[in-house]
């Protein structure tokens, strides 16, 4: 288990040290949990190249930034990662302003709030495996393309549940899209989300399965 103690101290030696220095000094399997709270700004994207677990104090106590430049995640393919207990911020991309996921994916207990993406996904990119639960996405963005808050693409299994979506936008999908991918949304609400074009809520292409049930 690492343990981050705050963002800017150099060395993992005593266990305590920056998220980034927790992230390449963990082996796979590992826990990163935290000793702080507040906002931690994120200058680069940070690449999850193995198989971690990063357990957050709560949404409401810590919050990672992308300070409008940058992702706060990226997920290699093949890679087993769950992220808890955390708000992701001011994320900025081409894709997936927050996160961009090709591996399998688990997030529970998230906000995601007023990330961007240039192109596709303003909070989440998803081309691997998703599962969403119990978060909250709003004021996400995708202004140019698809999934204000999500876009999932060739993915064979999308869950969404229990979680919130409100005043996301984007040309298509003001929260979410769905394209050549299997998706299951239970137990969500989706609130004043806004596409240019087409699925104000939600939209999906002629190639994407998806299910909702128990939704508004």
């Amino acid at each position: 288990v690492d343990t981050l103690a705050n963002e800017n101290d150099g060395s993992c030696s005593d266990g305590d040290c920056s998220l980034v220095d927790a992230v390449q000094t963990a082996v796979s399997g590992d826990t990163i949990q935290f000793s702080v709270t507040g906002t931690i700004p994120v200058t680069s994207a940070i690449i999850l190249n193995k198989n971690l677990t990063i357990n957050g104090p709560g949404a409401a106590s810590l919050s990672l930034s992308g300070q409008t430049t940058t992702r706060i995640f990226q997920i290699s393919s093949s890679k087993e990662i769950s992220i808890s207990g955390l708000s992701i911020i001011n994320g900025n991309a081409m894709n997936g302003g927050g996160i961009s996921n090709e591996g399998s994916l688990t997030i529970s207990d998230c906000v995601f709030s007023a990330n961007t993406a240039s192109n596709d996904g303003g909070a989440i990119y998803n081309t691997g495996t998703l599962t969403v639960n119990n978060c909250t996405f709003n004021t996400n963005t995708a202004p140019s393309a698809g999934g204000g808050a999500i876009k999932t693409t060739n993915s064979p299994n999308v869950t969404i549940s229990n979680s919130n979506f409100t005043e996301n936008s984007a040309t298509w999908g003001g929260a979410l899209e769905v394209m050549s991918s299997t998706a299951t949304v239970t137990g969500c609400t989706f609130t004043d989300n806004d596409a240019v074009t087409s699925g104000g809520a939600i939209s999906n292409d002629t190639s994407g399965s998806l299910t909702v049930t128990n939704s508004t």
